[in-house]
């Protein structure tokens, strides 16, 4: 019985080759079981990841997004709120920061130039929530001349290239607080120069068959530094070309339609004078304006309008003018006294200009957009003298195709005359003075050249 008993415990735990094969089946299926949980797991990580990864970029464009149109909405204020800063501005100064504006204020708060940054010429930085999200949002702009802009923006690194343009930008920020980073976003609006330098090919620049002078010995094509002091009087205001400068462009550009490029050169004055039109209230002199004494400056021309009602319709005494002054149709000018102009002034179809007696000077250019008619009796091809403009004959000048050549420009005999001017003054050619028409101010959604962003 005790061997029967033990034989059967021997065999009871005797594994058989079913038994093993089972267990080994088993043992597969928790392996491949465990490999599916492993890769369920993987996968699921992953797309856990991938989602956080898609809900970060998200989140981020959306962030960008709202900086962009943050700092779009900037440089919009920018232009719109314009009025508001033109008022606030004293007498003489400029809307749009120049270089010189920069050093002044490094030197104010005992500063190195390279140390400033667009901190610090903010125009105003105001905190608005956004529509769609409590974060906390910043929109501001600056006023900035490309002098100014490329000084700035070579102190923060920024790479903008030989593109840069003359003229004047808006620059405005947006920027989204999002608790762990700042989001920024910048654009750029560029308005170019309302006068174009190249088109003053004389100084005394008159279009059409019947244009007539009197202005022997007061015109120079010579390159004029202005005056040191721009509130100069008399013989103070009056300047000599530096050596090898004598020669600016012609004393006369006399332009009749038969000429080749007669209506090119007509259409780009004219055009100037729509967008003089077009500036809007502010930004211009008229008739109905109260006049300070000296309209405009170096660093902030003006532009005047004069029409027969207008209180300007003689500028003399000791006033100083800079920018441009448009002379409108049925209206005089008389230039008399001390004063000086600097920049230029348009005559109108149908409007005359004048000296009287005195040492009025104008460093820049004088343009008659029509020749009044020559009077009868004057040769207006061949004339009778030796005048040319240059300081060497006397008497009046009618048209011939004259344009850079003074020589061509022959005397004729009686008035009316397009430019008649007498005693000592001198209307003279300054490259200087008409560069600093780039820095006339027209912040209008129409002139804007271009819309950059960062």
């Amino acid at each position: 019985m005790i061997h029967t008993t033990r034989t059967l415990q021997a065999r009871r735990f005797q594994p058989t080759s079913a038994s093993i094969s089972g267990e080994r089946e088993e043992g597969a299926a928790l392996i491949v079981a465990l490999g599916v949980l492993a890769t369920t797991l993987v996968l699921g990580v992953s797309g856990f990841e991938s989602a956080q990864t898609e809900e970060t970029l998200t989140g981020n464009f959306r962030f960008a997004t709202q900086a962009q149109l943050a700092a779009e909405g900037a440089a919009t204020l920018g232009i719109e709120n314009a009025p508001q800063h033109y008022e606030d501005l004293e007498e003489g100064e400029s809307l749009f920061l120049s270089s010189p504006d920069l050093e002044a204020l490094a030197d104010d708060a005992g500063r190195q130039v390279s140390s400033l940054s667009f901190a610090d010429v903010w125009r105003q930085d105001g905190s608005t929530p956004p529509a769609d999200s409590g974060l906390p949002l910043s929109q501001r702009y600056a006023y900035l001349e490309d002098t100014a802009l490329e000084l700035l923006a070579e102190n923060a690194g920024w790479g903008l290239g030989d593109d840069l343009m003359p003229g004047q930008y808006i620059l405005g920020e947006g920027v989204v607080s999002t608790g762990e980073a700042d989001v920024t976003r910048k654009v750029l609006v560029h308005f170019p120069p309302l006068f174009d330098v190249s088109l003053l090919e004389g100084v005394l620049t008159c279009f059409g068959q019947a244009c007539s002078h009197d202005a022997d010995g007061h015109v120079n094509g010579g390159n004029y530094p202005l005056p040191e002091d721009f509130n100069c009087t008399g013989s103070h205001c009056r300047t000599s070309p530096e050596e090898g400068d004598e020669q600016g462009v012609g004393s006369y550009c006399f332009m009749s339609e038969d000429q080749e490029d007669y209506d090119e050169k007509y259409a780009a004055w004219q055009a100037l004078l729509n967008e003089i039109a077009n500036l809007p209230d502010g930004m211009k002199y008229t008739s109905d304006d109260e006049l300070p004494d000296n309209l405009g400056t170096r660093e902030n021309p003006a532009v005047i309008e004069i029409d027969s009602d207008s209180q300007l319709k003689k500028i003399n005494g000791n006033r100083a003018t800079s920018g441009i002054i448009v002379v409108k149709s049925g209206a005089t000018l008389t230039l008399n006294g001390t004063a000086h102009h600097e920049g230029l002034i348009i005559v109108e179809p149908g409007a005359f200009i004048t000296t009287g007696g005195g040492t009025y000077n104008l460093y820049g250019g004088i343009i008659d957009m029509e020749g009044n008619a020559v009077p009868e009796g004057v040769d207006s091809t061949t004339g009778n003298g030796n005048g040319k403009g240059n300081g060497n004959g006397g008497g009046s000048s009618a048209l011939v195709n004259a344009c850079g050549d003074d020589s061509l420009v022959a005397p004729g005999q009686a008035p009316p005359n397009d430019f008649a001017f007498s005693g000592n003054s001198g209307v003279n050619f300054s490259l200087e003075a008409l560069l600093n028409l780039q820095r006339i101010e027209r912040l209008e959604y129409g002139a804007i050249k271009s819309w950059r962003e960062f």
